[in-house]
């Protein structure tokens, strides 16, 4: 679903403000500044190897200012940073604190993936990690027992009740059920479901006197979920950049700036801006809007493009109808989308609802898969009356080569979007040439050329 402009508007201009807020916490960590002056480095050099220990592990005094979330009460914290700021470090360190503080005893971990969850959030695995098991102390690494089977760490504390951390990833199919006091959503704008993940996450926090969820990412531009958390007024914003962490090598952070420059993706990649458009993005979403009408004007044709599937499987590509209309200014209103993933004898039905509704013209059918049995299952549901007009088509060339001459007609404001076409809209701005079949963007497309042409 497009998103409210207003809301658009009021998180940017709350990632303005996080900016201004977080910039009061720039600086090193305490321990950076100690290790800086003489009476510092002698002090630490004096400490016992037990007390030296407990100040290595002191998150307190290892943190950089702004790696420290608040200590007062809050709901939902998200930070958005640059790749390589230290967020992982900061969450692992923040769950870490929770935990073996007493404070949160169902805690849930949850990665794009399952390799991610346990690789980076969980960690243990390779030496300089930022996982939870990474930053533990050594007296702190022996209570914790990885159960593999479970997918849960186990934290056994003497005489108390344990603490369980459970692991998940935006490849579960649900998440509902359990009750937890504390979630921590690592790079949750890699994670097509995020939006849902998130709502079903908000439900499952419900245990304990403050439970709280905190997302950890370097911001996409099409992450209008993440516009929405923003304004929430329960919401905390943490911002960082990339140069900001000195643990990271000098060359590492020079050959960023070299290959990203001052371009839109350096801004998103190493300051962790949010954008409005995706960087290189063929579709903008914010040229959609400009563009949107509320009711369509009288129409000369109308078509209907159809890039049809062979089966409702769950793994199948989905059944892409458009319907597109060229008024008398030879603009383009994009009126409905019926796409779905099922079986032919219900996406005919489908597109003969369409067909009536917008009374159209002809069905413009792409014949690269199903061929001529595409057009017999459609005429067939026409078995008395009046048959619809057929105009079949063969795609030719790559995703990428058949988006851009339809990119370069939304650039031109010649393409109107009539109200909000969510999915339609959610596919043109994410589109990625090695990205999965686009099949509404081909409908699109064949109804829109043959418009053009006709």
């Amino acid at each position: 679903m497009a998103l409210d402009p207003e809301i658009r508007r009021a998180a940017a201009e709350r990632m303005a403000v996080a900016a201004v807020v977080s910039a009061q916490f720039d600086g090193p960590s305490k321990l950076e500044r100690l290790a800086r002056s003489d009476e510092g480095r002698a002090w630490l050099a004096s400490l016992s190897p037990i007390d030296a220990a407990r100040v290595l592990h002191s998150w307190e005094l290892a943190a950089r200012p702004k790696q420290l979330l608040p200590a007062t009460p809050w709901e939902i914290a998200v930070v958005c940073a640059g790749r390589g700021f230290g967020k992982t470090r900061l969450a692992a360190e923040y769950v870490r604190g929770e935990v073996f503080g007493g404070r949160a005893k169902s805690v849930l971990l949850i990665g794009p993936t399952e390799r991610e969850t346990l690789r980076i959030m969980v960690g243990g695995r390779k030496r300089d990690g930022s996982g939870f098991l990474d930053v533990l102390a050594p007296w702190e690494r022996a209570r914790v027992r990885l159960l593999d089977e479970k997918k849960e760490l186990r934290v056994s504390f003497d005489g108390q009740d344990d603490a369980t951390i459970y692991l998940c990833s935006g490849e579960d199919r649900d998440l509902r059920g359990g009750g937890f006091d504390l979630a921590w959503f690592d790079e949750p704008v890699k994670v097509a479901r995020a939006a849902e993940l998130i709502d079903n996450l908000l439900l499952s926090l419900r245990e304990g006197a403050n439970p709280r969820l905190l997302l950890t990412t370097t911001p996409k531009a099409n992450a209008d979920w993440l516009r929405q958390l923003l304004v929430d007024p329960a919401c905390i914003v943490r911002r960082g950049a990339t140069d900001e962490n000195s643990a990271l090598s000098a060359a590492a952070i020079e050959r960023m700036r070299r290959r990203l420059g001052d371009s839109l993706l350096g801004e998103q990649e190493m300051l962790g801006e949010l954008l409005d458009d995706a960087p290189g993005t063929l579709f903008r979403q914010s040229l959609i809007d400009e563009h949107r009408v509320d009711s369509k004007p009288r129409l000369a044709y109308v078509a209907i493009g159809l890039d049809p599937s062979k089966s409702g499987h769950v793994d199948a590509d989905e059944c892409g109808l458009v319907v597109v209309g060229r008024g008398d200014d030879r603009h383009y209103y994009v009126l409905a989308d019926g796409t779905q993933r099922t079986d032919p004898i219900e996406w005919v039905a489908t597109l003969a609802a369409l067909w009536r509704a917008h009374h159209a013209n002809v069905i413009v059918l792409e014949t690269n898969n199903l061929g001529r049995h595409a057009q017999s299952s459609v005429l067939a549901f026409w078995n008395t009356g009046t048959r619809p007009y057929i105009k079949e088509v063969h795609a030719v060339g790559d995703k990428l080569s058949r988006a851009e001459p339809l990119s370069v007609l939304y650039e031109q404001g010649r393409v109107h979007h009539v109200g909000t076409l969510a999915a339609i809209e959610d596919e043109l701005v994410n589109f990625a040439p090695g990205g999965k079949s686009p099949n509404r963007i081909d409908a699109l497309g064949h109804a829109i050329e043959y418009l053009e042409k006709h």
